[in-house]
């Protein structure tokens, strides 16, 4: 068989950067991986077991042939590792793979050697090769190859750009790398060896239960955790046309009662299954349990209780050394440009960073007059600063700040060592003093300052989440295509999360009403418009597209789309599509959201992942303002229609009130009218009465003296006849 590069060790690749990339040392032959790259968990399998196994000989036959197309580039004096996972009753027999020249002398030998033997020599030349291996080259289940070019002239030249250059340097690819073993791979025989470092696609089967789909998450999750970003894991996808029992396993849960239990037997094909049965509260814990470090303790077919919580990184663990972000040791060392790559995950911190201080400690070799050095520090490609290098200055202690500016969802941090030899002249490299750099792993630290840097979007993910996935279908029995739909997306979160996700399962409403951050999948139009998504599940579309003006348009062509938002103060992913005849539509469901098994997360943008049924593939749409569509309108019309009523009431009122001061003040002047004419009529009555017995009139007649006290009251001789003015009078008319 051909056993490729493991899954879960990746080969150690050189980085960017002129002149030697050198990973590893070759005096460290302990250390196969890249002094700069993640260190591996040890996933050896516990192979010692005498366990019998039941029901597993169905597995046990000819393995076949596997390849993978990983890439490793070499250049002059560097040197790189690649590891290959060796399945259980198999022994290597042949190393293939192809050479081509990428730069320099294609004469140049390259040195391939194992952890305990030399290989042989190659060059660029040869393109195809084959070298023998024997069972003395594997070591705890693996077989490391080193490979090796030395330095074409052994002279170091300073040129005016202020780099390293190698005379005739030269630069090798190297692709297609495989190992073929005789033997029949031996079927896993106990739980802790059932997900080997070798396997490459996990089944999972639930058999569309949804008491069982927390536990076929979990599975998921874990299986993706433990096999690492170049494994396959998918929730009861249909089966592989070309089975493997070798690269290929099968987990199935059946629902029953009482602790969790297992065996292990073989499926139709001859495909190892893992069997989970026992109460469904019970599964989702065993499930996780698939992916810890200590599952190897499960050294038998048959368990019972098996149960893990998912390991979370408690929120307060903002300061993380090297070394607890996977990087063992960085050595940079020699003549040329020397890189060492740390990865930095931001969901590491358990949360959203929007900056990070960097502490780096270490050591540097003395460096004299001969030799001009410097060592620079880059994150994600961006020069932050440059460590002082010099015979007084031995000891390296550095603090670096890295602005919100500069913090994505997976940040790369290196630390570039540049020598070259003093003067103008080439000088042979034995003249020149040895160029080191370590730095301290478990001192140099990385702290991050708790905050949101990215845009709401697929930006956000899955630092987000701070490791723990809520997910939600939207019905209680959700379709084979929203199952299969959770369980791509759970795996590719998985794939870009530096720890285990811990998965819940809850109804759709738990979910719209709490403030966590989760996964809707199958959300209906109803179920969107509560969480306010970008893009409401109806005919009408409503989007405001970067750099564009909004643009509202109806269609009656079915589409889906994976939507990634941020709802009040929590990021949501919601999956759902939208058809005229009121059936989201399955295959465009299962394109936007099914299909991410060869996405890499990263590669998403914006906020929607969106496809109609006449696009050929998935777009991705970047929205800077989410646009109140018309069913967001319409929840708040009646608010109008109170406002419009209300100032219609108040200006009822104030006319009502207007009208009643215009009759009251009609009225007033009316009896002012009124009083001035009876008045005047009393006054020329007076002057008639005057007249008729000889006084003065009234109307010119003295002012009575002060003393006098006036009266209008009749002699008490005269009569006063009905209706006459002394009868107003009296009467006050």
């Amino acid at each position: 068989m051909l056993a490729s590069l493991g899954a879960g060790a990746a080969p150690a690749l050189a980085h960017d950067g002129a002149g030697a990339k050198s990973q590893v040392s070759p005096d460290q032959p302990s250390n196969p991986a890249d002094t700069t790259a993640p260190a591996q968990a040890d996933d050896t399998a516990d192979r010692d077991s005498s366990d019998e196994l039941s029901g597993a000989d169905a597995a046990t036959g000819p393995t076949s042939a596997q390849s993978r197309s990983e890439r490793a580039e070499l250049a002059s004096g560097g040197t790189v590792w690649l590891p290959f996972f060796v399945p259980d009753g198999t022994t290597p027999q042949e190393f293939t793979a192809r050479l081509s020249l990428l730069a320099g002398d294609g004469a140049s030998e390259v040195q391939v050697s194992s952890e305990r033997r030399h290989l042989g020599t190659v060059t660029p030349a040869d393109g195809e090769i084959s070298l023998a291996l024997s069972e003395e080259d594997v070591v705890d289940g693996r077989v490391n190859l080193a490979f090796s070019l030395p330095w074409d002239t052994g002279r170091v030249c300073w040129v005016a750009s202020d780099t390293a250059q190698r005379e005739q340097s030269t630069r090798v690819a190297i692709a297609d790398a495989a190992i073929d073993s005789a033997g029949e791979a031996t079927p896993p025989e106990t739980v802790g060896a059932f997900l080997a470092p070798w396997v490459e696609q996990v089944e999972v089967v639930t058999g569309g239960d949804p008491q069982l789909l927390e536990a076929g998450l979990s599975a998921v999750a874990a299986a993706t955790h433990r096999l690492g970003s170049e494994s396959s894991v998918s929730l009861d996808a249909p089966a592989a046309e070309t089975p493997d029992p070798v690269t290929r396993r099968v987990i199935a849960f059946e629902a029953g009662s009482g602790p969790a239990v297992t065996g292990i037997d073989a499926d139709e094909q001859g495909v190892p299954r893992l069997v989970v049965s026992g109460a469904p509260e019970k599964l989702a814990a065993a499930a996780a349990a698939l992916g810890s470090a200590g599952l190897p303790l499960a050294s038998a077919a048959e368990t019972e209780g098996l149960a893990a919580a998912a390991a979370t990184q408690p929120d307060t663990a903002r300061s993380l050394t090297l070394e607890d972000l996977g990087t063992a040791s960085v050595s940079l060392r020699g003549y040329g440009v020397t890189d060492g790559f740390i990865d930095v995950p931001q969901d590491a911190f358990g949360g959203p960073v929007d900056g990070y201080t960097l502490r780096l400690t270490g050591a540097v070799s003395t460096v004299d007059s001969a030799t001009v050095a410097s060592a620079e520090v880059l994150w994600n490609d961006v020069l932050v600063d440059t460590l002082p290098i010099s015979g007084d200055k031995p000891r390296i202690d550095r603090e670096i700040e890295i602005p919100a500016t500069s913090v994505r969802a997976s940040n790369g941090l290196v630390v570039r060592l540049t020598a070259v030899a003093a003067g103008g002249a080439c000088i042979d490299e034995s003249l020149l003093p040895q160029v080191r750099l370590d730095l301290d792993t478990r001192a140099s630290t990385v702290t991050a300052h708790r905050g949101q840097a990215a845009r709401p979007g697929f930006d956000r993910f899955p630092q987000a989440l701070g490791g723990a996935l809520t997910v939600a279908t939207g019905s209680d029995t959700p379709g084979t295509t929203e199952v299969q739909a959770a369980g791509s997306v759970v795996a590719a979160l998985q794939r870009v999360s530096s720890r285990q996700l811990d998965i819940s399962v809850d109804s759709a409403q738990q979910l719209i009403d709490s403030a966590m951050p989760g996964l809707l999948v199958g959300a209906t139009p109803d179920q969107a418009n509560a969480l306010r998504t970008p893009l409401r599940l109806d005919r009408f579309r409503t989007l405001a597209p970067s750099g564009s003006t909004e643009l509202t348009v109806a269609v009656d062509q079915p589409y889906a789309a994976l939507m990634a938002f941020e709802s009040g103060d929590r990021d949501l992913l919601v999956v759902g599509g939208w058809a005229p005849e009121g059936e989201a539509p399955d295959a465009l469901i299962a394109s936007v959201a099914g299909d991410l098994d060869g996405t890499d997360w990263y590669s998403l943008s914006g906020v929607l992942r969106f496809q109609a049924e006449s696009d050929e593939e998935p777009e991705l749409l970047d929205i800077n303002a989410v646009v109140p569509q018309q069913e967001y309108r319409d929840d708040y019309t009646w608010l109008a229609w109170v406002a419009i009523g209300g100032l219609v009431l108040l200006l009822a009122i104030v006319g009502i009130a207007a009208a009643a001061r215009r009759r009251r003040l009609v009225a007033t002047r009316q009896v002012e009218a009124e009083a001035a004419e009876a008045a005047a009529t009393d006054t020329a009555a007076a002057d008639e009465t005057a007249s008729a017995v000889g006084a003065e009139p009234v109307s010119g007649a003295d002012p009575l003296p002060a003393d006098a006290a006036p009266s209008t009251a009749p002699a008490p001789d005269a009569a006063a006849e009905p209706g006459s003015d002394a009868e107003r009078r009296s009467d006050g008319s």
